[in-house]
């Protein structure tokens, strides 16, 4: 019991430090390719842009984050449609693991198993993909 307590404590924490890391973070303004911490210029960390000058499927998914922490809905779906849904859904993950975690630590049965935990990154992985795809058929 206390190695599922520990899974849902650790699957809330990353939904809440990857929401806290997007609402602290910003897109350049003069650059929206560019993210900034304060005065700092984060570097590109997309080995596919960087060795291939080609995006990859998660390609913008950090700045549609952070423009949806921001409340910059429409930013956040140009940059990157299936980004703005994903954070969303995080956003939904956060209630959803505490509620788990008291359930569990209680003795209760989980809300979900690690199943459905599996099916949600194969169904973010198909929509990260078809993201993908698409934009690559309209860029070129």
């Amino acid at each position: 019991m206390i190695a599922r307590v520990s899974l849902q404590l650790l699957l809330l924490s990353v939904c809440v430090a990857v929401l806290g890391v997007a609402a602290l973070l910003r897109v350049a303004p003069e650059s929206t390719d560019q993210v900034v911490l304060g005065t700092w210029t984060l570097p590109e960390l997309c080995q596919s842009k960087r060795l291939f000058q080609m995006n990859c499927p998660g390609c913008g998914l950090t700045r549609s984050f952070i423009y949806m922490a921001h409340g910059e809905f429409l930013a956040a779906l140009r940059i990157h449609a299936v980004g703005a849904l994903m954070f969303v859904g995080v956003v939904i993950l956060v209630p959803f693991f505490a509620a788990n975690s008291i359930i569990v630590a209680r003795g209760g049965k989980s809300l979900a198993g690690e199943q459905a935990i599996g099916w949600l990154v194969f169904v973010n992985t198909l929509l990260l993909l078809a993201h993908w795809l698409v934009r690559l058929t309209i860029d070129h």
